[in-house]
């Protein structure tokens, strides 16, 4: 994940075991993760209903993010976590690993972002996404910008920057990409990609809930649809949970470091365990989703339930 660490400390901290530990946890939560994931981004989109409701847009962009990354990445380091080494050493493919890991990782951050912002929108000022044009603007434009404009970021800093690449295949993404050696592009991955959604999804979730609140009390009670827009806000408070309870810690970790530095410790800790909580998150928000998107979770359980009473009426017959 995007992630500036120290890659001799890797090497001298990680250990068998804890690879090892980390593989087993992936492994177990890989194959089930990926099949919810991919049953939630099959149905929200081919349900009508549910793919034309734009709460559920920004969501279904983020599940698509962890797919690709549960799809891709995760087997990846699943070797890399078994063997010590990275699967295929040669430039090429790592510098796709890094522009991927890269990518998935921002659009992650300003997805859940901009969801988490949007909820407001949804919520208090529906008015405006109201008209076909409304809808465009508002909402619409900003999940193209956030998609588009990653990807040629990081195809610019990645491929075509005047900086000479080195890649060791002993360390996750075979190490740091060579624009992390610039302080300029450097801090501004890090502040527009990963501290500062961090900070205004953790803003935007708390102060959704407190305008909730003040909004239902009798004095300022207005013409708002709650029961309407119960399920969304609940939606994002699972959600945004979790993505504060995985990323929080590691991004107050990696401003400490930035700033003042860590104990050997502390760096331990950064750069063995919380280095890998973006992976982790992927593979457990299909779970959280299962809770929080009811709409899919009724249709897959109709459609098993269609497929048991199937397989019942042909078993007798058959027997016969």
């Amino acid at each position: 994940m995007s992630s500036h660490f120290n890659e001799s400390v890797v090497k001298f901290s990680e250990t068998t075991l804890s690879r090892y530990s980390k593989f087993s946890v992936f492994l177990v939560l890989e194959p089930p993760s990926v099949l919810c994931n991919s049953l939630f981004v099959f149905y929200l989109i081919k349900d009508r209903n549910l793919r034309l409701a734009i709460h559920h847009h920004a969501i279904l962009a983020l599940l698509i993010v962890s797919l690709l990354t549960n799809l891709i990445e995760i087997p990846r380091i699943l070797h890399y976590l078994r063997t010590g080494s990275v699967g295929t050493h040669s430039s090429i493919s790592c510098l796709l690993w890094q522009w991927l890991d890269y990518l998935f990782y921002g659009q992650a951050n300003l997805l859940m972002l901009w969801a988490s912002f949007e909820r407001h929108i949804l919520v208090f000022h529906g008015y405006l996404v109201s008209t076909s044009r409304g809808r465009l603007l508002i909402h619409y434009l900003p999940l193209l910008f956030i998609v588009f404009y990653l990807i040629f970021f990081y195809i610019i800093v990645i491929f075509f920057h005047s900086c000479e690449k080195q890649f060791d295949f002993t360390s996750p993404l075979c190490g740091q990409p060579c624009f992390t050696q610039y302080p300029v592009i450097s801090l501004y991955d890090l502040f527009a990609h990963s501290w500062l959604p961090t900070f205004f999804i953790t803003l935007f979730s708390v102060a959704l809930v407190i305008r909730v609140i003040n909004r239902k009390r009798p004095v300022a009670r207005q013409d708002i649809p709650w029961r309407k827009h119960r399920r969304m806000i609940l939606q994002l408070l699972s959600i945004s949970t979790l993505y504060f309870s995985c990323m929080g810690p590691y991004t107050l970790i990696q401003v400490i470091d930035s700033l003042i530095g860590l104990p050997s410790t502390a760096a331990y800790i950064k750069n063995v365990y919380l280095f890998y909580v973006y992976w982790l998150l992927t593979l457990l928000l299909p779970y959280v989703c299962i809770g929080c998107l009811p709409e899919v979770t009724n249709k897959i359980r109709r459609q098993v339930k269609n497929w048991n009473n199937r397989e019942n009426m042909i078993m007798p017959t058959s027997l016969t």
